[in-house]
């Protein structure tokens, strides 16, 4: 039965008032309505109440949906305190736990933690996602921007420097535009930060400006640096993940044209006709400022999946002169990598999602019975070794991650498209010993990374063998990893290594890796060690 909405009001709102606490828990809500003689349309009142500001209940909201504020006001004051605070003010909106223990004393611990959620649910305050001790405050980042041009400007000085820039033009830029990405991303901090801008900078050698001019409704994302591309596209998914928080935004993506004969141009080319010519496999694109054809895969390089066999053969190059130590060619070398390997299992992660076979997916392949594999691949049985996934330092798992294959030649057959794939981008894995390895001889350990690569290249080559014939100049081309567009895969390879894995390994330990979501939104299978840097 439901009661006319004054007489159903007034009795609720009059036996909250009457409360002597000032806040309780969902079910102690509803015996309070019980008494008031409303009971078949409780959620819906709650939900009035909640609109009319005479209670706080987020029911749909896992973290706030456990306590009932039944006097607002009371939030109000503590709220202020924060924005009042000498301490928050002096460090330009860094909201440190300590201070929010000494500002909340009186508090118990868990009504802290649930004001802070709801200054965080009213876009109040972003928690940074390396520490989450620290919150920035927006009402308290500076208005104005800092002096930051000296230190962006001289970095164009400190030798050879590029840039990668993309503009994000917006019909609206709502709160929390650019500041809830200027809080994920704060472990990038040069503790240059205002409320419509940041400075950002990575391993010092590459800094990036993130600026949002809201009277033209766009942010810009800028990266300046020797090899800026890892950086640039490490914080540009970062950014998607931001606009992504605003469903019914319209963006426009804009990345500026490659100058021509040495000079700048001011033309901005959209990033989504770029891809969609590249896909058509139109290589250039005219510049109308110019009226002159630009390369549409150097404006792409690197920014876009396809793009990718160009920058695996840019490692290629690398590679061969690497040796030589140059540490411009080690910095690129490396930022490539991490680029390239992040990209592989970023692609692959979302194939995952679509055919839900969530598992670990970077493994090498290691032949039981030595060469004799070489004469009868079929015939041999297989272990497969997992690998940790942290961008720039794929390692074999230490926890086990071991497992057998029993029916090699089936299971190959229907996973060489995945593993000619893997396999472009895992030749790259450098053999790097860390504290995560706890290995005793570090040159055992090279030798056997460096025979686990180099068996894998031999097994990879002999995969179009296990193909029918009218499949080899597929197969082929898959083996020399020639393929890498996992849109083309029916999603068969990954469902049989996931069935693998789960027959296995039922309890899901694959090796002690662990699911990670990344600032960016990157799902990462990570060991303990590489794990511990997202949760701090």
């Amino acid at each position: 039965m439901r009661l006319p909405w004054p007489t159903t009001w007034l009795n609720v709102a009059n036996a909250i008032r009457n409360e002597a606490k000032k806040y309780i828990t969902p079910q102690q809500l509803w015996d309070i309505m019980a008494k008031s003689q409303v009971v078949d349309s409780q959620e819906v009142l709650a939900r009035w109440l909640h609109e009319l500001g005479e209670i706080l209940y987020f029911q749909d909201n896992e973290e706030l949906n456990d306590t009932v504020i039944l006097k607002p006001q009371w939030v109000t004051e503590y709220i202020s305190k924060v924005l009042e605070s000498k301490d928050v003010i002096n460090r330009k909106g860094i909201f440190t736990r300590q201070e929010m223990n000494q500002l909340w004393r009186d508090l118990e611990l868990s009504m802290r933690d649930h004001f802070l959620h709801l200054m965080e649910r009213f876009d109040l305050s972003y928690r940074t996602q390396e520490n989450r001790d620290l919150s920035l405050v927006v009402e308290r980042l500076p208005l104005d921007a800092p002096n930051y041009e000296q230190k962006w400007q001289q970095i164009k000085q400190a030798g050879e420097c590029n840039e990668i820039s993309m503009k994000f033009q917006l019909n609206t830029i709502p709160a929390g535009i650019p500041t809830w990405f200027i809080a994920r991303q704060h472990r990038f901090t040069t503790g240059i930060h205002w409320r419509n801008g940041v400075l950002f900078a990575y391993e010092q050698e590459h800094l990036a400006l993130v600026e949002a001019v809201k009277s033209d409704r766009y942010i810009k994302l800028t990266v300046r640096g020797t090899n800026p591309l890892n950086f640039f596209v490490l914080l540009r998914d970062g950014m998607e993940v931001t606009l992504a928080r605003f469903p019914g935004l319209d963006i426009k993506r804009t990345i500026p044209c490659l100058g021509h004969n040495g000079q700048p141009c001011t033309h901005e080319f959209d990033y989504k006709q770029l891809s969609q010519r590249w896909e058509k496999k139109k290589g250039t694109i005219e510049c109308p400022e110019a009226m002159e054809d630009v390369s549409v895969p150097e404006l792409l390089y690197g920014l876009n999946w396809n793009t990718q066999n160009a920058v695996l053969e840019r490692i290629d190059q690398l590679e061969k002169t690497v040796v030589h130590g140059q540490v411009v060619i080690l910095d690129e070398f490396k930022n490539l990598l991490e680029l390239t390997q992040r990209g592989f299992t970023n692609a692959f992660r979302r194939e995952q999602a679509i055919i839900d076979s969530h598992c670990p997916n970077v493994f090498v392949l290691r032949p039981r019975d030595g060469k004799a594999w070489q004469k009868n691949l079929t015939g041999q049985k297989l272990d497969l070794q997992l690998y940790c996934q942290a961008p720039g330092c794929w390692h074999p798992t230490q926890e086990g991650g071991l497992y057998e294959i029993n029916e090699p030649a089936k299971w190959l057959r229907v996973t060489a498209p995945y593993i000619g794939n893997l396999f472009k981008v895992l030749k790259y894995a450098a053999p790097i010993i860390g504290p995560w390895l706890g290995v005793v001889d570090p040159k055992e350990y090279e030798t056997l990374f460096k025979n686990d690569l180099e068996l894998f290249k031999e097994l990879a080559a002999k995969l179009p063998e296990l193909k029918e014939s009218e499949d080899l100049e597929l197969a082929d081309k898959i083996a020399r990893g020639e393929d890498l567009d996992p849109e083309r895969f029916d999603g068969a390879a990954l469902r049989a290594l996931r069935q693998l894995l789960e027959e296995q390994d039922p309890q899901q330990h694959w090796g002690g890796l662990k699911n990670i979501l990344t600032p960016e939104g990157h799902y990462l299978w990570l060991c303990e060690h590489h794990a511990a840097e997202y949760k701090r």
